[in-house]
């Protein structure tokens, strides 16, 4: 099986954003194949920084070379709507809480990336419907960040305003006509989100299984799902060229739109929530840091 592994992942390296490795090799509908690869340990790389030397090597890329005056960020979160056909009662307890209100059934995927395009984090555990915050909250990320040696001290993950505002949960400062020290920082700190908006791109334009509804089972979908990112974490290791972010109609009908997952979720509650009394110590310290070092935003 390792032998098979290596040949469809050189495959699907080799023909790149022109086609999909599923539809070259037609194996999508044989599971034990996806179970060989989810399980096989030259794609065992989803893997959050843990070291002293990644969290300065994410930092650093976060900075982009020093560009952006925010340091300390090293990895960034977003969600992501994975289309699915309406699951079966025998799959899950309440299958209408997959069905969003962008018209559509799906799991709610969340996904943290580093600097390096690499996915560090999966979770897709939550139904569509669910607010991107509450799937957060169930996943092992948002387990880790809560302890108190989750992160060393000055380390943070960026997410956007979905995301409660913590002390290693970086989101933007909430409202308009903000202070200028604290419209920079927003600025800055959107500039470390858009690493998890292209990576989404690049994993949706690459494989087209993703380009439509997945019409298996939530199990098999996310397995599908995780295979995906796992070859493309190998990819990027391999440096091959990234796709189109998004990728026109293709024959049978499937896009390759990228549905964030805060455009589909039916939370009212925790989209109204009062988003200016989250504490976030080191988001006011960052912002002070800015002030004092009189870093705008560009013109």
């Amino acid at each position: 099986m390792a032998v098979i592994v290596s040949l469809l992942i050189s495959a699907a390296w080799s023909i790149g954003c022109f086609f999909s490795f599923w539809d070259f090799c037609g194996c999508l509908s044989l599971p034990q194949v996806l179970v060989a690869l989810d399980v096989d340990p030259l794609l065992n790389n989803i893997h959050f920084p843990s070291t002293p030397a990644e969290f300065a090597a994410q930092s650093e890329l976060f900075s982009r070379g020093g560009r952006s005056p925010l340091r300390g960020c090293v990895s960034a979160i977003d969600g992501i709507a994975l289309r699915i056909r309406r699951p079966r009662v025998s799959e899950v307890p309440n299958p209408s809480s997959y069905w969003t209100r962008k018209g559509f059934f799906a799991i709610n995927v969340q996904a943290a990336v580093g600097g390096d395009y690499r996915v560090h984090f999966l979770s897709t555990v939550t139904a569509g419907s669910c607010h991107d915050s509450t799937a957060f909250s169930a996943s092992g990320l948002a387990e880790l960040l809560a302890r108190d040696d989750g992160l060393p001290r000055g380390y943070w993950v960026a997410g956007d305003d979905a995301y409660i505002a913590g002390e290693r949960l970086l989101t933007p400062w909430p409202g308009t006509n903000l202070p200028w020290d604290k419209d920079s920082y927003n600025y800055y700190h959107s500039s470390s989100r858009t690493f998890v908006e292209q990576v989404f791109g690049q994993v949706v334009g690459r494989w087209g299984i993703l380009w439509r509804s997945v019409r298996f089972s939530v199990s098999r979908a996310s397995l599908i799902l995780r295979v995906c990112v796992r070859l493309h974490n190998f990819l990027i290791g391999r440096s091959s060229p990234p796709p189109d972010a998004l990728l026109p109609e293709d024959g049978a009908g499937g896009t390759g739109e990228v549905i964030l997952q805060d455009q589909c979720d039916l939370d009212d509650r925790l989209r109204q929530r009062r988003r200016d009394r989250e504490p976030c110590p080191l988001r006011a310290t960052l912002t002070r840091r800015l002030r004092d070092q009189q870093c705008h935003r560009p013109a």
